[in-house]
């Protein structure tokens, strides 16, 4: 019975997709339409656009509101003010909202002052003019991008300058730094590029229209689109390539995470290929329009444009993210092996380390005793064995 329980746990583990586990836990957040997630060492924020910034130190499963400077006279339903956009840098967080300008916390979120120097401003309609659409931290310098175009400020907010020579929109969505570069989408003419933080913007690919957001992976840049898919460039954003597949038509959000695309939308998808394939994971979401999602651990979550927060174990969506992090932490080689075994994985020191065949029977067990463990597979016989490292589970060939 023992035997056929282990086959079935091995079975599992090697198929390439399971039922999806997605559970809500919104515990402590007023239920407002979700802008962004943000990691901190081992806390995570969400911001819910009407509803504030909240902070959650397990996993989701509860979330403190930070809004001192937001509430409605000591009433934390509403905040006075609509959030589009959230940064962090250290205990350092920024807000930009629609109308009422830039917010910044010095304190990890427990107090909020507002930052407006610079900023257009409506004397008729007492109003910060349009939406503050992105914000990115780039050292003693914050980055706005906005309805009303891209704005710097080098004293923590205290002062904004405008710079928008060259753009064709000054209706930025999206902002990213690339070394001394930076780049920025726009609702209707593309992307543009800041040559080495100077004054004229310059147009890379302006026929992709809206943006909704820019990613830098390496030497890659990566563009989700309103409805076109996403787009990725290798060279500097000269030329593009377009990744499209129906799952990632309108991009929200999209993360990279061990060399694995997922992507937000209708739905959550990934692809292990660079965006060629995706793979729809989104079996068990109750809604599908995501505007953000995040990976914190072995937990996805994913934020809705009702509110929502789900969150699923990675482990129970796909088999490909718990390989590549194993492979990242614990290398085994050589494989196939003839006669000797090294096994290289600091996480595990200490750790039982187990040989099994592929029916199940134990046949050797060792303890790893320092970050390189070098194991004597002589006296097995040809053939697929299955090693188990704590709690990683590997396959190796013995020739």
């Amino acid at each position: 019975m023992k035997k056929l329980a282990f086959y079935m746990l091995i079975t599992l583990m090697f198929s390439f997709h399971v039922n999806a586990q997605w559970k809500v836990c919104n515990h402590g957040v007023r239920i407002g339409e979700g802008v962004c997630f943000i990691l901190d060492s081992n806390n995570l924020y969400y911001c819910a656009r009407d509803k504030g910034v909240y902070l959650s130190t397990n996993n989701g499963d509860s979330w403190i509101a930070k809004n001192t400077g937001f509430i409605n006279n000591g009433d934390d339903y509403y905040i006075n003010y609509l959030i589009f956009s959230l940064a962090m840098n250290g205990n350092k967080m920024i807000a930009g909202t629609w109308v009422n300008g830039i917010f910044l916390s010095t304190d990890k979120g427990n107090s909020w002052v507002q930052k407006c120097n610079g900023l257009p401003y409506d004397s008729i309609q007492s109003m910060y003019d349009g939406n503050v659409n992105s914000l990115v931290f780039d050292g003693d310098n914050i980055y706005a991008g906005t309805d009303w175009g891209f704005f710097i400020s080098t004293n923590d907010g205290d002062n904004w300058t405008q710079k928008n020579n060259g753009l064709l929109s000054t209706y930025i969505t999206s902002l990213a730094i690339k070394g001394n570069n930076i780049f920025a989408g726009t609702r209707s003419s593309g992307i543009f590029l800041l040559i080495d933080k100077g004054d004229n913007w310059f147009p890379k690919n302006i026929a992709m229209g809206y943006i909704n957001l820019i990613i830098i992976d390496g030497d890659k840049i990566i563009a989700g689109t309103g409805e076109d898919g996403i787009y990725i460039s290798s060279d500097n954003g000269d030329s593009w390539t377009r990744k499209f597949n129906w799952s990632i038509i309108g991009t929200n959000s999209l993360i990279i995470y061990n060399d694995i695309y997922f992507a937000a939308g209708s739905g959550v998808s990934y692809s292990t290929d660079y965006g060629d394939t995706w793979t729809d994971i989104s079996e068990g979401l109750t809604e599908y329009d995501i505007e953000t999602i995040i990976i914190k651990d072995n937990y996805i979550f994913a934020g809705t444009n009702s509110g929502l927060i789900f969150r699923a174990k990675l482990s129970d969506l796909i088999t490909d993210v718990i390989e590549n992090e194993q492979n990242i932490n614990t290398i085994i080689t050589p494989n196939p092996a003839n006669d000797l075994l090294i096994i290289n994985s600091v996480n595990s020191i200490g750790k039982e380390i187990s040989i099994y065949d592929m029916l199940g029977n134990k046949l050797k067990t060792f303890k790893q005793e320092g970050s390189e463990t070098r194991i004597n597979i002589e006296s097995l016989s040809i053939g697929i064995y299955i090693i188990r490292i704590g709690e990683i589970t590997k396959t190796f060939i013995k020739e």
